[in-house]
């Protein structure tokens, strides 16, 4: 017999959003995606996120502490870290993810390394880029005559034949100095132990420490290696940088350095020199306002093809720097302006991307496309953002990070955001992630982590709250994936907005009901809640995956069915504990992470009472 004024209903999970209802977003959005991502094989479905495990701890630094900035150089990872080396200071490190080794740097020195930032409240973001043979580091812990550090990669040597005097700094009537660079090695008769390149020009070098012999002598001036990297700290020669920079970025195969309101940037190739005078005061951007941030973008002008060009980020506006100052026509160094309202105070989500440059700006998550246009990232569908409280809330905002991988552009920031009870709550390192093969957010996932970068199919992750650890994070479980953080079991959690939009003045009850589970185990369990609008339960139920099957291998054959120990996707019947009346639901799933754990369409029945009270 017809069930009397019965409907059918369902609930695919898609996204994420900001809306409490449903009809004020998309069909399937969800209020929280905790711990579940979007299953790329089984479209409609979400699925656990891998775990995140520990890749290093440090072997053989003294007290590794929190670190704050990393870069990833082909499958090697560059940066610095707080340890005891040398107490409250930063120490530069290079981990080899393919090897499970770190690669020992050279000069490490007391006088050449920042102070270690402090790990909570705002601060200015260290940052790192590849230029030429040199891996730059910028860092508000540099002071006195050291502006900027950087990794030597160089693989130079030189012999030339110097003057030294004894007493003096400077060798003089140095047959060739082409190629050396500040921080390079210099030994010789008459040179001390541990002396190093301050300056160079045509035919003098300029040491850190002064000669003990005067004589004309042959010297060797050394630079790191791939194998081995040294590390040098300083400013640039020929023309000095006029103030600390904020940031370095490479764009055009020069350092570009964010100072104050300018850009100032180096020779080619050579990221500690700036042999002409006028480069340092090449570009200023607007007003007196320091620059945030900057990061790289291919640019299809429609006529010359895809050019290079950098965009850089105030608080309240955006420039986009195209050409070189060498270049003519098209390829002329310009600074146009493409926003003066929307800028980056976060300016480590800034991540250049086959799509644009992808950041969260002052108004929420934006894109800047190929063709240098401003817009929202969000799905095909929608003109506005489907979450954005999370990054409007952000308590500081300069700690906020973010890296992208394999389709998947992820950020972890300190923010105010809704709990499962719909109450505001603070969340440190909340993690959302933003997937391009369904152009929909999920999260916020509850591993903190406060500096990633991509690496492989994997993200690296480092934690101030688990200091003196690199963890990884794959993009994509598999079946050798772990579905613990750290060691720590945790839970995916599913919410949905409110539903439906029918008959909304009435009652209604639910008459049966079906959710498409899957899961690895003798009996996944999954917990199920439904609520009302106002977040009040109205009954809760648990389904186990497998209750009552035997599986192989547990009894002696011919005793018992049998069946695999992977349940996959099969629509299960909810058995409520009390009859569900509502006018707009709300429902729950919860698991324990684990691998295979799948949930996808809840299908229902409802019934619609025709009263209006409750």
């Amino acid at each position: 017999m017809a069930i009397r004024n019965s409907q059918p209903g369902s609930f695919i999970p898609t996204g994420l959003t900001d809306a409490i209802d449903q009809d004020s977003s998309f069909a399937g959005a969800c209020q929280s995606l905790s711990n579940l991502v979007f299953d790329r094989q089984n479209r409609g479905a979400v699925v656990a996120r891998p775990g995140v495990t520990a890749a290093t701890a440090f072997p053989g630094f003294t007290s590794p502490g929190v670190i704050s900035v990393m870069i990833d150089v082909g499958s090697r990872i560059y940066g610095m870290i707080a340890t005891g080396r040398n107490a409250a200071y930063d120490e530069p490190f290079c981990y080899d993810t393919v090897s499970g080794l770190f690669v020992t740097i050279s000069d490490v020195l007391s006088t050449n390394v920042p102070t270690t930032p402090p790990s909570t409240g705002a601060w200015l973001p260290p940052t790192m880029d590849v230029i030429g043979t040199k891996i730059i580091v910028t860092h508000q812990g540099f002071s006195g005559a050291n502006f900027f550090g950087w990794f030597d990669i160089s693989g130079f040597t030189s012999a030339p034949t110097v003057t030294t005097t004894s007493g003096s700094k400077t060798l003089t009537a140095v047959s060739t100095t082409t190629g050396a660079s500040a921080g390079m090695a210099v030994t010789g008769a008459g040179i001390p132990a541990g002396s190093y390149i301050v300056s160079t020009t045509a035919n003098t070098i300029t040491l850190n420490q002064a000669a003990t012999a005067s004589a004309t002598v042959a010297a060797a001036v050394t630079g790191g290696s791939f194998a081995a990297p040294m590390w040098c700290a300083g400013n640039t020669t020929v023309n000095a940088l006029p103030s600390i920079p904020l940031w370095v970025v490479q764009f055009f195969g020069r350092a570009y350095f964010g100072c104050k309101n300018a850009i100032v940037f180096t020779d080619t190739l050579s990221a500690t020199t700036i042999s002409n005078t006028n480069f340092t005061s090449a570009l200023t951007l607007g007003d007196t306002t320091s620059t945030t941030g900057a990061a790289g973008l291919p640019f299809n002008n429609g006529s010359s093809g895809i050019l290079q060009s950098l965009i850089v980020f105030k608080a309240n506006a955006i420039y986009q720097v195209v050409g070189d100052v060498t270049g003519t026509g098209t390829t002329a160094l310009s600074l146009n302006t493409i926003s003066q309202n929307v800028g980056c105070i976060m300016p480590r989500t800034a991540q250049p991307t086959m799509y644009g440059v992808l950041f969260i700006g002052s108004d929420g998550p934006r894109l800047i496309n190929t063709s240098g246009a401003l817009q929202y990232l969000t799905s095909e569908q929608s003109g506005t953002p489907d979450i954005v409280i999370p990054f409007s809330n952000a308590t500081t905002p300069s700690r906020a990070c973010a890296a992208y991988n394999n389709g998947v552009y992820r950020v972890a920031l300190d923010t105010v955001y809704r709990n499962l009870t719909n109450s505001f709550a603070s969340f440190q390192a909340a993690d959302f992630w933003y997937d391009f093969l369904v152009n929909r957010w999920n999260g916020a996932h509850s591993f903190q982590y406060h500096c990633v970068v991509p690496v492989g199919a994997s993200f690296y992750l480092s934690s101030n709250t688990s200091p003196g650890i690199l963890f990884i994070s794959p993009v994509v479980g598999s079946p050798n994936s772990a579905y613990l953080d750290n060691s720590v079991t945790y839970t995916c959690t599913l919410l949905s907005a409110t539903m439906p939009d029918v008959a909304p003045m009435s009652q209604k009850a639910i008459v049966e009901s079906t959710v498409e589970l899957s899961g690895v185990s003798s009996q996944a369990s999954y917990v199920i809640t439904a609520y009302n609008d106002q977040y009040s339960q109205l009954s809760v139920n648990t389904v186990v995956l497998g209750a009552g099957v035997i599986k192989w291998g547990a009894v002696k054959w011919g005793q018992s069915a049998w069946a695999s120990s992977y349940i996959g996707t099969h629509p299960y019947s909810i058995p409520w504990s009390n009859p569900i009346v509502f006018k707009k639901l709300i429902y729950s799933i919860t698991a324990p992470a684990a691998q295979s754990v799948s949930i996808r369409e809840t299908a229902f029945r409802y019934q619609v009472l025709g009263y209006t009270n409750g």
